[in-house]
């Protein structure tokens, strides 16, 4: 049971904002928006580990990870303007779906601004390097039970894809984390990361979401 509950009119108000066209070509945008923008950190993070421009990529992948945490964060606070940000904020907590976005976005902007001071080094110690492959850990778990909304097939054709992109992202943490602690070949996270970006770079929500009625918005 959420602690927040939004009032009749709120209700009427948010979905007049969000037929669920609209939600679809915006969650397809944020996908696809964010796959850029961790693509571009994974190439760099691959250049760092194979040694082409090591110098400057160190800084640029983990800083770019952060943006695209960033981004997913105020997209969510602010796209429909400040007028509106009660009422957005009253929703996210109402709504499972968009606590775990909100939560993910926060967890990879923190995770990422972290690796970068790592790199820089004003950040010392081995521990703070396990921040980006726990963080990233986490948000693949998330995804895992990553709810959805929409009709049945809906729901079914993006946990699917979700799950896989959990499992990966899980992985991708793992991966990250063992070359933090030993000799693992860093191009295997980062490789991975690569592909995990074009996913959602490629990733269209399925006709149906978000068709039904939001967990809470009734």
């Amino acid at each position: 049971m959420s602690i927040v509950e939004l009032t009749d009119e709120e209700t009427r108000k948010w979905r007049a904002m969000h037929p669920p066209e609209v939600m679809r070509r915006s969650s397809t945008l944020v996908h696809r928006l964010i796959g850029l923008i961790s693509g571009m950190a994974a190439i760099f993070a691959l250049l760092e580990e194979i040694g082409v421009i090591a110098r400057i990529s160190r800084y640029l992948w983990p800083a770019l990870l952060s943006i695209s945490g960033a981004f997913l964060t105020l997209f969510l606070l602010l796209h429909h303007g400040k007028s509106n940000i009660m009422l957005t904020v009253k929703t996210i907590l109402v709504d499972p779906q968009q606590r775990q976005h909100l939560l993910m976005g926060l967890m990879l902007s923190i995770a990422g601004m972290v690796e970068l001071l790592r790199t820089r080094g004003w950040l010392s110690g081995r521990l703070w390097g396990l921040i980006l492959p726990g963080a990233l850990v986490a948000i693949g778990s998330m995804f895992l039970m990553h709810p959805q909304h929409g009709t049945e097939e809906a729901v079914r054709e993006s946990a699917r894809y979700h799950s896989i992109l959990g499992i990966m992202l899980a992985l991708i943490g793992m991966f990250r984390g063992l070359k933090v602690v030993s000799s693992m070949p860093g191009h295997l996270w980062a490789g991975m990361l690569l592909i995990v970006a074009a996913s959602l770079v490629r990733y269209r929500e399925p006709e149906g979401a978000y068709e039904k009625e939001h967990a809470g918005h009734h």
